[in-house]
């Protein structure tokens, strides 16, 4: 799993119910970070830590996952020529990124 990967959260099965809201398992997300090791701010116990995260970007916002708790679907996918001529100028990297997650959802 790398930068520019479209993944998913693996199958509920894999979890206890409410481990992750239900409309997360279906969002296709687009990785923007892996992080090696993310410490929990709020924990009550000192160096609690998770390693290797995911950080990604999907139409529902921008998210943190364990990355042992993702799939790839698609190693970075690129846009077809037609969906390139849709792109607005002048438009952020930002919401290039989100743009680019909704026409790969739509496929």
């Amino acid at each position: 799993m790398k930068v520019g990967d479209i993944i998913q959260i693996k199958s509920p099965a894999f979890y206890a119910v409410g481990a992750y809201h239900t409309h997360l398992f279906d969002e296709k997300m687009l990785v923007t970070d892996i992080i090696d090791e993310l410490a929990l701010p709020d924990s009550d116990e000192i160096g609690v830590t998770i390693p290797r995260v995911v950080e990604c970007i999907s139409e529902s916002g921008v998210h943190r996952f364990p990355m042992e708790d993702m799939e790839v679907l698609i190693k970075q996918n690129e846009l077809t020529d037609q969906q390139l001529e849709e792109v607005q100028g002048g438009m952020s990297a930002e919401r290039f990124d989100v743009w680019r997650v909704e026409k790969i959802n739509e496929v």
